[in-house]
């Protein structure tokens, strides 16, 4: 099995606070220290620039005064196969500078150079090939739990969109949030409605029963003014018979009036039986809450009818978002974690069942260093920035895992006195492990030929 292709090479000039470097670095650990403003972070920038490119390269990274700089970095696995050169121009509009890539003699870089010729964006280079230059364990630690978790979903579901399945998640659940809201406000609406059992089918002819109320009251009116006029009568007839009894001189004159009146009751009809209009006012009344009843089950047959269509889309909705939530649990469960006891949370990450951040710190050193590492890329190249922040048993984690996982790393660390790693000041690399720095310049394609036939003559790098 081949090994993975890492960094054989770093060259450039005038890039940021970096005047000249020729770095030829080793195979897993690399610590840069210096003072600060020694260059050691450019250093670390320079190797996503170059390799990945991308938003993250400042407007002007040419160092002040300079009109080009350049960045050349040899790629390979135990000699450089690669070359990537990226040239920066004073004034010009590309951010990103101009790529070239070179590929050595009998270099079997094939793969590598196929993918890039591939990619046409920053970002589609850096998923596809090169995402682990821009993991910095120390930044995954530093990162709000929720960012882990999402980070960590996307190395180990890399088959499974989960943010795709949480939009539509969420779409159906709004959906369907909404889609119960309007069903309970229908089913409250309709448990609003009483409607009594056995109503008729058919609403009452109210209109008619009032015109027969009506014409029963004219009816009993008339009977009514007949009554009295009747009473009047008889209270007049009776009023005579005491006048002829009080007053005899008027006895002629009552006798008259007696004659005229007694013949007058041989002439009245029979009185009609009184109609009842209370038993008619009671039978509209109920007429009417019979129409009231059935308008409103008209009404509730309606509100049911909506009620069991909003309750089927909520159903339908409420499946969904059960599907997509399974379908992520699914993905989830099927995860492939860098490291034994590493898991999800409630969008946060775990470790042996714990939140990650109560893990100790050395665990989340080892975690997060083994999680940048997860990958299959041909080439594993990891920055660390902010290596002062790590002791001695940290770093040793990190070394472990690189050899474990095969992997170049560079450390950005704090150290005034040259005595460790690649030592920079004012921008050059000084010393490394105090040995002064003697390397040979990095070789073209077309130069690496022509030295392949002169037995590889090394030239001294300048100073």
């Amino acid at each position: 099995m081949k090994e993975p292709m890492r960094i054989i090479r770093l060259q450039a000039s005038n890039i940021k606070k970096v005047n000249v470097i020729d770095i030829t670095p080793n195979k897993y650990i690399n610590r840069l220290s210096g003072k600060n403003g020694a260059g050691k972070t450019t250093v670390l920038d320079m190797i996503e620039w170059g390799m990945v490119g991308g938003k993250n390269i400042p407007t002007v990274p040419i160092r002040r005064g300079q009109g080009k700089g350049s960045i050349r970095i040899g790629v390979g696995e135990s000699e450089t196969e690669v070359i990537l050169t990226r040239q920066f121009f004073e004034g010009s509009a590309k951010r990103a500078g101009r790529l070239t890539i070179e590929q050595r003699p009998h270099s079997d870089a094939s793969e590598f150079q196929e993918k890039r010729k591939k990619i046409t964006t920053p970002d589609e280079l850096e998923e596809a090939l090169l995402k682990q230059v821009s993991f910095d364990p120390l930044e995954f630690m530093r990162m709000e739990p929720k960012r882990q978790y999402h980070v960590l979903r996307r190395i180990s579901t890399p088959n499974v969109d989960l943010d795709a399945i949480d939009e539509q998640i969420q779409t159906n659940f709004a959906a369907r949030t909404e889609a119960k809201r309007k069903r309970d406000e229908l089913e409250a609406q309709r448990n609003a409605i009483l409607v009594p059992e056995g109503l008729p089918t058919e609403p009452k002819d109210v209109t008619a029963m009032v015109t027969e109320l009506a014409q029963a009251g004219d009816h009993n009116a008339a009977i009514e003014r007949e009554r009295n006029r009747r009473e009047r009568i008889t209270e007049e007839i009776r009023s005579s018979l005491e006048r002829v009894q009080r007053l005899q001189k008027e006895l002629l004159e009552a006798e008259a009036a007696y004659e005229s009146l007694k013949v007058l009751p041989d002439t009245w009809k029979p009185l009609g039986e009184p109609k009842d209009s209370a038993a008619l006012a009671e039978q509209i009344e109920q007429a009417r809450t019979i129409n009231r009843a059935i308008e409103r089950g008209q009404i509730r047959a309606k509100i049911d009818a909506e009620f069991i269509a909003a309750n089927e889309v909520w159903e339908k909705l409420d499946a969904a978002v059960k599907e997509g939530e399974a379908k992520k649990v699914e993905a989830i469960a099927e995860s492939h974690f860098p490291i034994e006891g590493l898991g999800f949370g409630n969008e946060e990450v775990t470790y042996k069942d714990l939140p990650f951040e109560q893990a100790s710190t050395g665990e989340q050193i080892r975690v997060s260093t083994a999680i940048g590492m997860t990958t299959n890329s041909k080439v594993r190249v990891m920055r660390i920035k902010d290596g002062s922040l790590l002791d001695e048993d940290s770093l040793a984690i990190i070394a472990e895992l690189a050899q474990e996982h095969d992997f170049q790393v560079w450390i950005e660390c704090m150290d005034n006195t040259g005595n460790i790693g690649i030592f920079l000041e004012d921008g050059e690399v000084k010393t490394v492990n105090e040995e002064p720095l003697d390397k040979p310049p990095m070789l073209t394609a077309t130069a690496a030929k022509k030295t392949a036939k002169k037995k590889s003559t090394k030239i001294a790098a300048k100073e």
